[in-house]
């Protein structure tokens, strides 16, 4: 069968086409994006937020379906938070739009084109949508940190945690690590960051000195889900009880 390459960009409202053109404007000015000659064209859909704002979100489902998986593996999440719970402190390192760290291939940038009514353009970095960003993403990730990665510096896609008994070892690998950022060029968001605490949120969980926090509210939803009569209900039904699975009584 023929493989469909570019999807038409549909007319969207004004005010949603307004709000459009800054960000696209932006990220050619950073450097995210450039115009584009490519044959490949991802639609935007448009999603609107709380705000009242709209986001653009591209669907890359004919790159996705030609493209081959990357078998390189995201680390386990519970391994992560077991091997951080207990710890005395922790600090949380939020990547500034993760994924636009680390560029892409010159020769894969084509196959990241997507369409707006303001012409075609194409990713210079990792973009949002494509199936194996996340594991070339976490791939990056461990070559950019490996030197201090081990069981009290995790790294889960843009996620660093730091846990440690003492502050001076504390203080050690932080700063290992933000030189490690500095020297690759790895842009951290200190407003999502958290700094020496008794406590952090990490991959949705709260962890802390007494180990990982139970969450009542989602182990309440999970259990009080309907019984799944799909597929679709059952696949979604699964996934909300696996998220909360250790803290469930004989969980098969």
């Amino acid at each position: 069968d023929e493989i469909r390459l570019a999807e038409k960009y549909k007319k969207q409202p004004p005010v949603v086409e307004e709000q459009s053109e800054d960000p696209v404007e932006k990220q050619l000015k950073l450097g995210v994006i450039r115009a584009s000659k490519s044959e490949w064209a991802a639609a935007p859909h448009f999603v609107k937020k709380k705000t009242g704002e709209w986001r653009c979100v591209l669907d890359y489902w004919m790159v996705n379906q030609s493209m081959t998986a990357d078998s390189y593996p995201l680390p386990q999440i519970w391994d992560h938070l077991r091997a951080a719970a207990g710890r005395q402190r922790f600090t949380t390192l939020d990547m500034n739009s993760g994924f636009r760290n680390v560029p892409i291939a010159e020769e894969s940038k084509h196959l990241t084109a997507f369409v707006t009514p303001f012409g075609l353009f194409e990713f210079n970095v990792i973009p949002f949508g494509i199936k194996n960003s996340p594991a070339e993403f976490q791939r990056a990730m461990d070559m950019v940190f490996e030197e201090v990665l081990d069981d009290r510096t995790l790294c889960y896609i843009d996620d660093i945690i730091i846990a440690t008994d003492r502050v001076p070892e504390m203080m050690q690998r932080l700063e290992k690590v933000l030189r490690l950022c500095t020297e690759r060029g790895f842009h951290l968001r200190l407003d999502k960051s958290e700094w020496l605490m008794p406590e952090v949120k990490y991959l949705g969980h709260k962890i802390g000195r007494q180990g990982i926090a139970r969450q009542e509210r989602k182990i309440g939803n999970a259990l009080n889900t309907p019984a799944p009569i799909s597929r679709k209900e059952l696949q979604s039904f699964l996934g909300a009880v696996g998220y909360v699975r250790p803290f469930i009584p004989r969980f098969a």
